[in-house]
C-alpha cells in the first residue's frame, strides 16, 4: 500500500499547471477583447465630437450669412444690381469661407432661386468642416426670402 500512496502524493500538483495555463490564456483573451472594445469606443467618441463641432460650425456659418444679408452695407458686398433698376439680380460673392477656430471652418454658398424683382429668394448652404473635412463635416441649408420694403423712414 505504501508505494501506491507515495505515487499519488508525488503527482498531486501535476494537474494544477495545465488548469492554471488554460485559465491564464482565457484571462489574456478577455483582456485583449476588452482593450479592442475600448479602442473602438474611443474612436466612436472622437468621431461624435468632431461631428458635433462640424455641425456647430455649419450652424454658425448660416448665422453669419443671415447677419451679413440683414446688414444693408454688407448685403451690397454679397448681392449686386447689375441692371441698375434698384433690385438685386446677381450674387457677387457666391462663396464665403470663415475660419471658426483651429482646424474648424465654415463654407457658405449662396445660390439665387429668384433674383431681379422686389422679392428675392436665396438658398444658403453652410458646410462646417473639421481638419479640411477629413475628421468631420456637417451641412445646413436654408431658403431665404427677402421682401422689398421701406429702407429708410420717409421725410415729411
Amino acid at each position: 500500500m505504501k508505494p501506491y500512496s507515495i505515487a499519488v502524493r508525488s503527482q498531486a500538483g501535476l494537474g494544477v499547471l495545465p488548469v492554471a495555463l488554460i485559465l491564464l490564456a482565457g484571462a489574456a483573451l478577455m483582456l485583449l477583447f476588452s482593450q479592442k472594445n475600448l479602442l473602438v469606443d474611443l474612436k466612436i467618441t472622437q468621431n461624435g465630437y468632431a461631428s458635433r463641432i462640424a455641425y456647430a460650425a455649419a450652424d454658425s456659418g448660416l448665422t453669419l450669412a443671415l447677419s451679413r444679408l440683414n446688414d444693408p452695407e454688407q448685403r451690397k458686398a454679397l448681392l449686386a444690381d447689375t441692371k441698375g433698376n434698384g433690385a438685386y439680380d446677381a450674387i457677387s460673392q457666391p462663396v464665403i469661407t470663415q475660419t471658426m477656430g483651429e482646424g474648424v471652418e465654415a463654407r457658405i454658398k449662396l445660390k439665387g432661386i429668384a433674383l431681379g424683382g422686389p422679392d428675392i429668394r436665396l438658398l444658403v448652404q453652410s458646410t462646417g468642416c473639421v481638419s479640411d473635412c477629413t475628421k468631420g463635416r456637417a451641412t445646413v441649408s436654408q431658403t431665404l426670402a427677402m421682401r422689398g420694403g421701406i429702407q429708410q423712414i420717409p421725410y415729411a
